[in-house]
């Protein structure tokens, strides 16, 4: 882990920095990141983030957003479909960095983030790593740092089943 920074909530808007790198002996190995996330705040972009109140709670893969990708279409419907699995990056890398935000619009429920990262050698899952954080009003939150996960959730396994191979 080369870094875990939670934001100090202000008016509403929270955020987690956190990078990662892996060594490995193998300069041959094809190696990758796969990020499933969990939120009750729908698909967001950086301009929606500030209108959008929490609903259901849907797990959904995290960067099919915005890959290059040509075959993997864009929205949050696809997000939540296995066979568009996409890995955090488009070319192959032991470095992953991620600074996801979630916006305390008002209301009774919480925006939350909970999310399992997985390190990919070679197209199969070595470890993984969950987090989270919660927006509970405008000036507070709650966040969990990471830790090495057991078990991944079915749908977080199923995606990774689906991913194909990255190129050199």
């Amino acid at each position: 882990m080369d870094y875990w920074r939670p934001s100090i909530v202000e008016d509403g808007v929270a955020t987690v920095q956190i990078a990662m790198h892996v060594s490995l002996n193998d300069e041959n190995a094809t190696t990758g990141w796969f990020q499933s996330f969990e939120s009750n705040t729908p698909w967001v972009t950086s301009e929606t983030v500030w209108t959008t109140y929490p609903g259901e709670s849907v797990e959904r893969i995290d960067g099919a957003g915005w890959t290059k990708q040509k075959d993997i279409p864009k929205g949050d419907i696809y997000m939540t479909d296995p066979q568009y699995s996409v890995y955090w990056s488009d070319e192959p890398t032991t470095i992953f960095h991620d600074m996801p935000m979630r916006f305390f619009i008002g209301g009774e429920t919480s925006p939350t983030f909970d999310v399992q990262t997985s390190f990919i050698i070679d197209n199969i899952k070595s470890f993984s790593v969950g987090w989270r954080f919660s927006v509970d009003s405008k000036n507070s939150g709650t966040f969990y740092a990471p830790k090495i996960l057991k078990n991944n959730t079915e749908f977080h396994d199923k995606c990774i089943q689906k991913l194909k191979p990255l190129k050199e």
